[in-house]
């Protein structure tokens, strides 16, 4: 009565929703916020584990711990869009307050690259929204993400101008750089030498390119 059967590899057992309801509701009877606080926790440690992140996510959020989700969603968001799984990404997303959102540079900029092509405007707000915040966190690698996401729109659209204006707003005071955001700084100065009609200096910086550090769709 108690027990659903979910079919899979493996198959999964799970209260019934109904149950699920019920027991719910004897939770919030019985037991103080701290208790169902340390519930919720207990629960999504147990997802996270299982890799199950947008349940995860879920307690997280629903125990009013909105930081432990927010860092869960961050430092697995990536790997996610790397391989694909965005659709993931998007539920964990969704699962989270938005101001929350609005204020992390990295989750910012999870949320402007799942936008369709027909929102582009409100996709360059946002990740000039990235880009000042994370100039503001001083956290260049994803400053250089967002900015090489809206060189590629401005280059698509054939916008010159914001494409200079783009280039010429990057910080250069960096140390101990890693060879893909090297790398990731050459592309940038070719757009910019390019922009400029010094098409010899572009052509000189490309021979600086490693090809293999750039991301398979810019290749």
């Amino acid at each position: 009565m108690f027990i659903q059967k979910l079919p899979g590899n493996p198959v999964v057992y799970r209260f019934h929703s109904l149950f699920r309801e019920f027991l719910l509701s004897t939770l919030k009877d019985c037991c103080s916020d701290e208790q169902t606080t340390l519930i919720h926790l207990r629960a999504a440690e147990y997802y996270m584990s299982h890799a199950t992140y947008g349940r995860a996510a879920e307690h997280l959020t629903k125990c009013g711990n909105s930081a432990s989700a927010t860092d869960m969603v961050t430092k697995a968001g990536f790997n996610k869009f790397m391989i694909g799984e965005t659709g993931q990404l998007k539920m964990w997303l969704d699962l989270l307050p938005e101001d929350i959102i609005m204020d992390n540079p990295i989750l910012l900029l999870f949320k402007a690259q799942l936008m369709p092509n027909n929102r582009q405007p409100e996709m360059i707000d946002t990740l000039q929204k990235v880009l000042q915040l994370s100039l503001k966190d001083n956290n260049l690698v994803i400053y250089y993400g967002a900015a090489s996401v809206l060189i590629y729109i401005f280059m698509c659209s054939n916008n010159m101008k914001g494409l200079l204006e783009m280039t010429e707003s990057i910080p250069r005071q960096l140390e101990n750089l890693s060879p893909e955001l090297k790398n990731t700084l050459i592309i940038l100065d070719i757009v910019r030498f390019i922009g400029e009609e010094r098409f010899s200096e572009a052509a000189a910086q490309s021979e600086s390119v490693i090809y293999a550090l750039l991301p398979e769709d810019s290749q």
